[in-house]
């Protein structure tokens, strides 16, 4: 079902977004405010973030496909928590 569900979001973000392209100032608009652009840079700065960063005008980007995968492969290293319900 959380696989199922990732899917689906992956396929909802790429529907969504009519660029090839991420810059990294954008990144919060691509995952939906998941990810804040400074948390990104951060990640990248400490070489955590995506593979095949280029500039465009001097500003970091990514092929959509490669932070997709990046995020993918985030999400499978975050261990679920259980939340209290009231």
């Amino acid at each position: 079902m959380e696989r199922e569900f990732i899917k689906n979001l992956s396929k909802d973000w790429l529907a969504k977004w009519d660029s090839p392209v991420v810059c990294q100032k954008r990144i919060g608009d691509f995952t939906g405010g998941l990810i804040q652009n400074q948390t990104f840079a951060n990640l990248n700065s400490q070489n955590k973030g995506p593979e095949g960063k280029f500039y465009i005008r001097g500003q970091a980007c990514w092929k959509t496909e490669d932070v997709l995968t990046w995020l993918l492969e985030s999400f499978s290293d975050v261990k679920r928590r259980k939340v209290k319900t009231c």
